[in-house]
């Protein structure tokens, strides 16, 4: 019975809605149930604090969200780059809320045939946000979830 449900579970999980954001050439995924809100760039407060790896913040429901930078290697950076447009905020409880800017967002199209595989053990780390890769249209997608980005973003080292 165990198998049917772990199967079951496995299935739910590469059917299930996700949202894809684009950061330069890196295509990355997160689950669209954790969307809380898509805001432009210009919402952002862009100023880094004494202590902080996000490049601003931004206030949504009376709470301040960390907003994080990217670059397409998956290093933080501290600053809002111009080319980025959109601020993703995820997580819907607070304790592991932040935000993601990107160049452009949407969901993720049907990827008919293709399915997510799961990672090499070698490759499932817990400081890596990577858990499934997807090959979409000749693209690599890497996708991730709430909580293993928020443990990366926590713990990565800011490049700049």
């Amino acid at each position: 019975m165990a198998v049917a449900v772990k199967s079951s579970v496995i299935q739910q999980q590469a059917t299930a809605k996700h949202t894809l954001l684009s950061i330069g050439e890196l295509l990355l995924s997160l689950p669209q149930a954790e969307v809380v809100t898509i805001e432009l760039v210009s919402t952002v407060i862009a100023f880094s604090r004494e202590g902080s790896k996000a490049a601003g913040f931004i206030e949504y429901e009376g709470q301040e969200w960390p907003v994080y930078s990217l670059t397409p290697e998956l290093h933080l950076r501290r600053y809002v780059p111009q080319k980025r447009r959109f601020c993703v905020c995820f997580g819907h409880d607070i304790s592991q809320a932040f935000a993601i800017l990107c160049d452009d967002v949407r969901l993720m199209p049907d990827t008919g045939e293709a399915h997510p595989e799961d990672l090499p053990p070698g490759m499932l780390t817990p400081k890596s946000p990577l858990r499934r890769l997807l090959l979409l249209n000749d693209s690599l997608v890497i996708m991730s979830d709430v909580a293993a980005m928020h443990e990366y973003l926590e713990h990565a080292h800011v490049d700049d």
